[in-house]
């Protein structure tokens, strides 16, 4: 297949705390479909965060381009994720391409710019460098083919309703950014969908193998170790969307932030007409089975 059949992407992550970020990682850098363009880090020490995906590139025999983003949210709050914890396994690694000098934002409006109606974004992490390339560039919106993210929460019963996901908590004012922005099409994988897939750290060391097998495992060893008991497919689910649609279950419609003098949380609305669409029900098992499938390839 020719590259400019492939879906390009950009992948904007906050790899290095969770192990489902390198799981999306390692399925972009496999997927025969996918013309991964470059990589975006963002939260507190993101150029270790850019290590660790330079890590996984090399491993993949590939050079993608890795840029680091902000640590710092643009909402007037503390960093909720300042630390990398995986940080620690860089060392065990041999990294010999280098981290680029470009700003995560502006690499993200020069490529809106230079493909046009092409891209493919997909944000899994703190929303800070899409909404400051929003804000950088008020067309930028417009130029992204698709923006595909994993955040947002629909759950609002009372003990809910006050509380946002992770991605859209550690930076409310970027959050609140992009889903006013006027993107093309918005695919939202809100954390309801993204939780019912999970499996235990027995199932990483029985289905891992293959050249990103050492990498994960010591990466899943460092999220287990601090007292998790499983891990969530959130991130490479957002990402195997992008390829293979045809799994999910979505509805069309508008999230919205809303702040008020109680709190912020993000509220759906369905509308036929609307141009963010919510991701409601998968395929789980033939996910799993293709996602392992390709990441051991």
């Amino acid at each position: 297949m020719q590259s400019s059949l492939k879906t390009k992407i950009i992948l904007d992550t906050d790899i290095g705390s969770d192990i489902d970020d390198t799981y999306a990682l390692c399925y972009l850098l496999n997927e025969a479909n996918v013309d991964l363009l470059g990589v975006c880090t963002v939260t507190g020490q993101a150029y270790d965060r850019a290590l660790l995906c330079k890590i996984l590139i090399e491993i993949a025999n590939r050079d993608v381009p890795v840029y680091v983003g902000d640590e710092k949210p643009l909402s007037d709050q503390d960093i909720l994720q300042p630390i990398c914890h995986m940080k620690d396994i860089i060392d065990h690694f041999h990294i010999s391409q280098s981290v680029e000098d470009e700003d995560a934002s502006d690499y993200l409006v020069r490529m809106a710019n230079e493909y046009p109606n092409e891209i493919t974004l997909v944000g899994v992490a703190p929303f800070t460098n899409i909404a400051k390339a929003v804000l950088k560039d008020a067309a930028f919106a417009s130029k992204i083919k698709r923006l595909v993210i994993m955040g947002g929460k629909t759950d609002h019963s009372d003990s809910l309703k006050k509380v946002l996901d992770w991605n859209m908590l550690c930076d409310v004012e970027a959050g609140r950014i992009i889903l006013d922005a006027n993107f093309n099409d918005l695919t939202i994988f809100p954390c309801e969908l993204t939780n019912k897939v999970f499996t235990p750290s027995t199932f990483l060391h029985e289905h891992i193998c293959g050249k990103y097998a050492r990498a994960i495992k010591e990466m899943g060893e460092n999220w287990f170790n601090r007292d998790h008991e499983v891990f969530h497919y959130h991130d490479p689910m957002a990402c195997y969307y992008c390829v293979h649609p045809e799994i999910f279950k979505l509805r069309s419609g508008r999230m919205k932030m809303v702040n008020n003098d109680k709190g912020s949380y993000t509220i759906w609305h369905d509308d036929d007409n609307g141009k963010h669409h919510l991701a409601y029900d998968i395929d789980k098992d033939k996910f799993l089975n293709d996602l392992y499938q390709i990441i051991n390839n």
